[in-house]
């Protein structure tokens, strides 16, 4: 009794095949990418907006209390948790470099300056 070996007529199966896991593959690298950017970009915005609203606040209240609870304010409207972010307040008035306000957010650090 003799066996039979089937063979592929073509490559077009194979050809198929490895196009559908090389497209997933690439895929889901262009997806994690890109949800790494997104933590960025976040990152990025929130601290700079927790900067923004913090000097804004120091600026006009003269109160280093009433900037810290604008830049709680800030943090709660990105959803932020209290350990992952922090806030740096520097004054240097009357001097000539005013207010300075370091926010980090997720290792994302933005900075702001002021007059006094």
């Amino acid at each position: 009794m003799s066996q039979q070996h089937s063979r592929p007529q073509s490559d077009s199966g194979n050809a198929l095949l490895e196009f559908v896991l090389f497209f997933t593959a690439g895929l889901l690298l262009i997806i994690l990418l890109s949800a790494n950017f997104e933590r960025e970009v976040r990152a990025r915005s929130a601290a700079l907006s927790i900067a923004n609203e913090s000097l804004r606040a120091w600026q006009i209240s003269q109160d280093l209390h009433v900037a810290k609870n604008s830049a709680n304010s800030a943090a709660a409207i990105f959803q932020l948790e209290p350990n992952t972010w922090s806030l740096l307040l520097d004054d240097r008035c009357p001097g000539d470099e005013g207010y300075r306000v370091l926010a980090t957010v997720s290792g994302v650090s933005e900075r702001v300056q002021g007059v006094c």
